[in-house]
């Protein structure tokens, strides 16, 4: 392996500016440096293949940005602390869609899922799962209104279908 390699502004011995440096394990930035870290507006190429695009404070994403990730998923909206929180719009590579609150890079709070193949789910969501109230839709109109759990329906319920019947449990 090769050693780390910064090319770009200095002041008072410290990175400042704008400028890019290469790790050693092949991970790459370009873009703004504040006393020896990244800061401001940058690009971050992680050697598995990842891609951040946005702001950084103290070398942490924080703030708006978008993570290409290596798998096809893309990730626009708020980072904190390294970490998806906040707002944003997740989509997977097979096109479904979560568009609402992130904390600690999961799902959490409220939010819409729309799958690819139509259905859809608005609610609560918990560490990546459905969770507490929600509405999940089927693409054939019919749907369930009611409580989740773990990502499971569980509790009080109501499952319409198109005709109009009910179950209610």
């Amino acid at each position: 392996m090769f050693s780390n390699k910064y090319d770009g502004d200095w002041k008072k011995d410290n990175k400042e500016g704008q400028g890019k440096f290469t790790y050693s394990n092949g991970d790459r930035y370009i873009g703004g440096f504040k006393n020896d870290e990244m800061s401001g507006q940058g690009k971050y190429i992680s050697e598995n293949g990842n891609i951040y695009e946005g702001d950084l404070i103290n070398d942490k994403r924080t703030g708006q940005g978008t993570l290409v990730f290596s798998n096809g998923d893309i990730y626009v909206g708020q980072f904190k602390n390294d970490e998806m929180s906040g707002q944003g719009m997740y989509t997977f590579k097979n096109e479904d869609t979560y568009e609402g609150d992130f904390i600690n890079d999961k799902m959490a709070g409220q939010g819409t899922l729309t799958y690819s193949n139509g259905d859809k789910f608005i609610g609560g969501w918990k560490n990546g799962k459905m969770e507490g109230q929600g509405i999940y839709t089927f693409k054939n109109g019919d749907y369930y209104d009611g409580d989740y759990l773990n990502g499971m329906k569980n509790g009080q319920g109501i499952y319409t279908l198109t005709d109009g019947n009910q179950y209610v449990g």
